[in-house]
Order: C-alpha cells, then sequence, then structure tokens
C-alpha cells in the first residue's frame, strides 16, 4: 500500500506539468541522493536498518534502529536540498553577467530542494511510519 502512494506522488508530480522531464536534472539528483546517502552511510554503517525495512518478522532493536535512520535520512535529505539551493545561487551569482546562463543556476536551485522535499518528506518519512507500525505490532 504504502508503494502505492509513491506512484501517486510520482504520477501526480508528473501529471501537473506540461513536460514532466523538465522535473529531471541529474546534476541535482546526484547532489541531494548522494549527500544523503553519504550522511546515512557515516551515522549507521553500510547496510544498518535496511533489514528493518524489508523484513517481514525484525525484532525490535533492528525496528528502532531503521526509525532512526528514517528519521536522520529525511533530516539528511532536507539538509541536502537546502545545500543545493545555495549551490544554485552562487553559481547563478557568478553568472550575472551572462542572463542565459542564470538558468542552471536556478534550476539547480529549486530542483535539488524538490528532490530534497520528495526525498524526506515522500521517501523517509512513510518508511519511518511504517517502521513505527511494524514496532507497535511487534509490542502487541
Amino acid at each position: 500500500m504504502r508503494l502505492l502512494g509513491f506512484i501517486i506522488l510520482l504520477a501526480a508530480l508528473a501529471l501537473g506539468f506540461t513536460s514532466p522531464f523538465m522535473l529531471i536534472d541529474a546534476q541535482s539528483f546526484i547532489f541531494v541522493v548522494g549527500l544523503t546517502t553519504a550522511g546515512l552511510i557515516a551515522s549507521f554503517g553500510r547496510d544498518a536498518s535496511i533489514s528493518a525495512v524489508f523484513s517481514r518478522s525484525p525484532n525490535r532493536q533492528a525496528i528502532l534502529l531503521g526509525i532512526a535512520a528514517c528519521e536522520r535520512g529525511k533530516s539528511i535529505a532536507l539538509i541536502s536540498g537546502m545545500l543545493g539551493v545555495f549551490v544554485g545561487l552562487v553559481i547563478m551569482l557568478n553568472n550575472m553577467d551572462d542572463p542565459s546562463a542564470l538558468g542552471p543556476g536556478m534550476a539547480i536551485c529549486i530542483l535539488t530542494m524538490l528532490y530534497g522535499l520528495i526525498l524526506g518528506y515522500g521517501v523517509f518519512l512513510p518508511l519511518c511510519a511504517g517502521l513505527w507500525q511494524k514496532l507497535e505490532d511487534c509490542e502487541e
């Protein structure tokens, strides 16, 4: 059911624009996903919490670790989106003399924040909610 919600989120974003490809920027995507992944690996190790998200019957400790990782992932995704805004602003300000070069900087500004919001609230928040549900089911 959570997968259906994620698919509806992506479809709503894609259908809300005349061209869904307007929302695709590889630099912004790599920036947000790369920083978020690096932050999670630095915080929790390589494969911590993955088992809690995808396991049918994880133990309580794995669920708590998964919840902590998802909450941290949400925070890191939002922060990396905001960092992307600043990077895009620096690119824009460096190109103030060339109006045609302002567009790529603005795209990085807006799309990194969008990707950070989608990753934080569209991926990590539902995963965290699902883990909280698993924790409640585990305690009953």
